[in-house]
C-alpha cells in the first residue's frame, strides 16, 4: 500500500482519503489511474480496519441514531412494551436495523401488527427506518452484520427518550 499505511483506524482513513481526492481526482487537476489506485488502497485499507473489529457505527453514533430517528425511536418502545420482562428475546440495533431473535413464537402476532418482517435465513425479526436499497448480491448472516455495523443490545423494558 502506498498511500494508507499510517491510518490505524476508520476516522483517520476517512480524513486521509479526503486530502488524497483533493489531491488526485481528476476534475480537481488530478489523475485517473492515481485516482484509481487511491480507490482501490482505500477499499482494501477499510476492509483491514473492519476485520481487526472496529465497526461502521461507534456506540456513540448508535445512541445518535436511536435519539434522532423518532421512527426508530418510537418502534423501539413498542416493541419494548410487547416483549416486557421476557429474557429470552433478544433486542438489538445493528447499524439503523432493528433485529429481534430469540423465543419469539409466542409474540409473532404482535411482532408482524407493528410492522416486523421475518427473515427466514437469519430467524430473526427485522425494522429498518426508511428506504434500503442492496448494494450487493451477497447474502450476510446476523453474525456478520454485527460485525460489520455493530451491535447495541436493548434490555428491559425501558422506554428510548429523545433529547429534543
Amino acid at each position: 500500500m502506498t498511500y494508507f499505511n499510517n491510518c490505524k483506524n476508520r476516522e483517520d482513513l476517512k480524513n486521509e482519503y479526503k486530502l488524497l481526492a483533493k489531491r488526485h481526482h481528476p476534475d480537481l487537476g488530478g489523475d485517473v489511474e492515481t485516482m484509481k489506485l487511491v480507490n482501490t488502497e482505500y477499499a482494501e485499507a477499510l476492509k483491514n480496519v473492519l476485520k481487526n473489529g472496529e465497526f461502521i457505527f461507534s456506540e456513540t453514533e448508535i445512541d445518535d441514531i436511536i435519539k434522532n430517528d423518532e421512527e426508530l425511536r418510537n418502534k423501539l418502545n413498542s416493541i419494548l412494551s410487547v416483549i416486557g420482562t421476557s429474557i429470552a428475546i433478544d433486542v438489538e440495533l445493528c447499524g439503523t436495523w432493528l433485529w429481534i431473535s430469540g423465543d419469539t413464537k409466542p409474540i409473532k402476532e404482535d411482532l408482524k401488527r407493528n410492522g416486523l418482517s421475518w427473515a427466514r435465513k437469519k430467524e430473526a425479526w427485522y425494522f429498518h427506518t426508511g428506504t434500503f436499497r442492496r448494494r450487493s448480491k451477497g447474502s450476510y448472516s446476523l453474525d456478520d452484520i454485527r460485525l460489520r455495523h455493530g451491535s447495541h443490545s436493548v434490555t428491559g423494558n425501558r422506554k428510548i427518550k429523545s433529547l429534543v
